[in-house]
């Protein structure tokens, strides 16, 4: 319990002060790499930002190294950081999953019909950078099918993700955040080709969640669910 809060927590204890000393330990490992970071094209508040935000998704920074290669091939001039963020992430997808299941066992994921997709979408455009984009009450709707679909997983105790399209990732991530506080909202970007994915349910904005057992061949060779 106290791990599980410490984690939950971690944003909130991560400084400018923290951020230094991870750039320093950087720079005797990777000099270069460091240096090309910060200041070069970010300043250490903006990096300290981008830390907190991946810690308050629960994305551990041990691997800061990939983390720091990912935000130099990411950034790009007048990026928001809201933008910076999800370009980042996309990049170290894999370390992600890393923190929900080993490399090679299937990722069980819940995922959004078509439909529901694009409604979702739809408000993003509508609502532009408004911090609660969906209306109450398709949230709500969502949020009550999401559970609903995840209660075998919970039930087991199984780690898994929510997974949606890169428009919507952090309105999702937004609102499961007070109902799912441990389970991830990923989009398919984030996804590494040839993951082993198992969806346990699709869900749509005006139905019950239905299972999904079709599987297809992953790019890398192994099994991989069609997610709609």
């Amino acid at each position: 319990h106290l791990n599980q809060l410490i984690t939950m927590n971690a944003s909130e204890m991560f400084g400018m002060d923290e951020a230094r000393k991870l750039i320093d330990t950087l720079k005797d490992m990777a000099p270069q790499l460091a240096e090309g970071l910060t200041p070069a094209l970010m300043s250490l508040a903006q990096m300290t930002a981008l830390c907190r935000t991946l810690l308050a998704e629960g994305i551990p920074l041990k691997d800061f190294r990939r983390i720091c290669e990912a935000m130099i091939d990411a950034i790009k001039p007048d990026m928001t950081p809201e933008q910076l963020v999800e370009a980042v992430r996309q990049r170290i997808g894999s370390l992600i999953i890393q923190t929900l299941v080993p490399v090679k066992m299937p990722l069980p994921v819940i995922t959004l019909d078509g439909d529901l997709e694009a409604l979702l979408a739809q408000a993003m455009r509508v609502a532009g950078d408004a911090r609660h984009p969906i209306e109450p009450a398709l949230a709500g709707r969502i949020t009550e099918a999401v559970i609903e679909g995840a209660r075998p997983l919970m039930a087991e105790a199984r780690n898994f993700a929510i997974v949606t399209s890169p428009l919507a990732r952090r309105a999702l991530a937004r609102l499961f955040k007070p109902h799912m506080p441990e389970t991830p909202v990923l989009s398919f970007l984030e996804i590494p080709d040839g993951k082993p994915v198992e969806v346990a349910a699709v869900v749509g904005g005006a139905e019950k969640p239905r299972p999904r057992h079709d599987l297809v061949p992953g790019q890398s060779g192994g099994q991989r669910e069609r997610i709609a």
